[in-house]
């Protein structure tokens, strides 16, 4: 069971994602997990990825995904189109490496955050976020969580108030939670 959480800080220009840190396999038995990374972009820029469903995805796409040019920034069409590109060698390595059959990311997938950009994952599929989104297991009570407290909280807490109320409400998503920001660009 899982929960990924984020939310776009429009004023900063950043990203805030938060996911819960438990795994378990056949056994039950849970074990920590860190479901959101960074990913090198270009030379001394990153995006930030979260993974939902299949955990092995994680590392794979840390050794094998390669975003080698970083997009412009100021340009939504320009983000949309590297973060699609993404989308499609995310699948490919997942397919490569057997981390799913052929449509798996249709009920599982990503958020992929670069800058102020925000995108959900899906098989071969990016689609971009505006405000807040949350997938996995936990989505429903996170996103109800982020609705609620997004014009109380800092932006900053608006996810992990997400993930802390999928921890509080679902059973097998367990903490601590962990989270990461993009960096505001230009």
């Amino acid at each position: 069971m899982t929960v990924v959480a984020a939310y776009r800080d429009q004023d900063a220009g950043i990203v805030h994602l938060a996911a819960d840190s438990g795994s378990s396999g056949a056994s039950e038995i849970v074990t920590p997990i860190a479901k959101i990374r960074q990913l090198k972009v270009g030379l001394d820029d990153h995006a930030v990825l979260g993974i939902a469903g299949r955990m092995a995805l994680i590392p794979l796409a840390a050794r094998h995904l390669k975003a080698d040019a970083a997009p412009d920034a100021r340009s939504a069409s320009d983000c949309d189109d590297w973060a699609q590109a993404i989308a499609e060698a995310i699948t490919d390595i997942a397919l490569e490496h057997g981390c799913g059959d052929d449509g798996w990311m249709a009920h599982n997938g990503g958020l992929l955050a670069y800058g102020p950009w925000l995108w959900e994952i899906t098989h071969h599929l990016a689609l971009p976020i505006h405000s807040y989104i949350a997938i996995g297991t936990g989505a429903a009570c996170a996103m109800g969580a982020m609705w609620a407290s997004c014009k109380t909280l800092p932006p900053a807490d608006v996810a992990r108030a997400g993930v802390a109320a999928a921890i509080d409400h679902m059973d097998g998503i367990v903490g601590p939670i962990t989270g990461m920001a993009t960096v505001a660009l230009g």
